[in-house]
């Protein structure tokens, strides 16, 4: 075997990490707005034919999906009881 094809030692293997790597530090407006589409998304896929996808064509799933939509920003502006 020659050197560059055995394995490196666990020992003194260190992790290849490129020049550029910068750490992602999130805000808490970017967080905020992750967490709002987030919950979006779960409430949409309370919705059985959105999440798993029973429509044949992209056209009534889109369609679906503006349905949807509307359903829960109708509930959210409604006052409840």
């Amino acid at each position: 075997m020659t050197p560059s094809h055995r394995k490196p030692d666990r020992r003194s293997a260190r992790p290849s990490l490129c020049a550029t790597f910068q750490t992602w530090t999130p805000t808490s407006s970017l967080y905020a707005e992750r967490n709002t589409v987030e919950r979006c998304i779960n409430r949409l896929r309370n919705w059985r034919g959105i999440a798993f996808r029973f429509d044949k064509t992209p056209a009534s799933y889109e369609a679906g999906l503006y349905l949807c939509g509307a359903m829960l920003w109708l509930r959210s502006i409604t006052p409840h009881s």
